[in-house]
């Protein structure tokens, strides 16, 4: 593993981590997945019986002219998404984390 990616791998976690955490303070309780499932954990509400299927993405900006970078589900987690969607009526949920300030307000 290059340097580079593994400070990427370790930003995404502590991404992921600080998400699981704004999760929690809102009273939700955190199912981790595997290495191999396509979203970074679910989300589960146990009086109000939300469930989220959460995939963290971390903010990045361009150096040009600081604007955002929008990413999107890979195409392994939008056919997964739909699924979800079709049979259940539940969808993955992408969840902004940026270096500086946290956790971005999803819309769920």
């Amino acid at each position: 593993m290059t340097k580079e990616v593994g400070e990427r791998h370790i930003l995404g976690k502590c991404s992921e981590l600080q998400a699981q955490v704004w999760f929690m303070k809102k009273g939700y309780q955190i199912y981790p997945e595997s290495r191999q499932s396509p979203i970074d954990f679910i989300a589960v509400h146990p009086t109000k019986g939300n469930i989220h299927f959460i995939e963290v993405k971390t903010t990045t900006r361009r150096n040009l002219d600081n604007t955002k970078i929008h990413k999107i589900l890979n195409k392994r987690q939008k056919k997964l998404s739909n699924k979800l969607l079709e049979k259940y009526g539940l969808k993955i949920d992408l969840i902004y984390v940026d270096r500086d300030k946290g956790v971005e307000e999803p819309c769920l």
